[in-house]
């Protein structure tokens, strides 16, 4: 015989299993599946930063709208160093910051430029802006701004360095491989 206790436990099983089944957004924050009325559009704002030849740069895009839409954008501000996004079908649902990285061009001048002594590393308190965008890391915006701040100050640290560019750990140390703060 089935005690009420039992009965109790198949009871709130069945519910919850009745629950996710037919209300699965009660679990989800995501409105992607969200119905848009035709006659309201909705607009949604995405930033894109990095390795680009301006600061920063927002749009105002259809709400549901791909990456892919926003290539066209990005290949006017982008410069020789930025990395494109491969992944064109993402769409975007909310305000979004796309932050573009940086290829890694190697030194090409590291055979031909001799920095004190018999060094191969640049000097990022010396060198020329174009030597600067061949380390890693440093575009022509970032160059610039390493330009701008040694005007008033000699760079002394790659934390310095680090703070002024905006950048990661893992990129000061491949920028640690190929330059010097002297």
């Amino acid at each position: 015989m089935i005690k009420k206790k039992e009965i109790f436990i198949i009871i709130i099983i069945v519910l919850l299993t009745l629950i996710i089944a037919f209300y699965p957004k009660i679990f989800a924050n995501d409105d992607s599946n969200a119905t848009i009325n035709p006659d309201e559009t909705r607009y949604i704002k995405v930033t894109i930063s990095g390795e680009i030849k301006v600061d920063s740069q927002t749009y105002e895009v259809p709400y549901g709208s791909t990456l892919g839409n926003l290539m066209y954008q990005i290949n006017l501000i982008k410069n020789d160093y930025t990395i494109m996004p491969t992944d064109y079908k993402t769409r975007l649902y909310k305000d979004t910051q796309i932050i573009l990285d940086t290829i890694d061009i190697g030194n090409k001048y590291s055979d031909d430029v001799q920095i004190e002594g018999a060094s191969a590393l640049i000097n990022i308190n010396t060198a020329p802006k174009e030597l600067l965008v061949t380390i890693y890391g440093i575009g022509e915006k970032r160059a610039e701004k390493i330009i701008e701040a040694r005007k008033t100050n000699k760079i002394t640290s790659f934390i310095e360095l680090k703070s002024l560019l905006g950048v990661s750990d893992e990129i000061i140390e491949k920028i640690k491989k190929q330059a010097v703060c002297q």
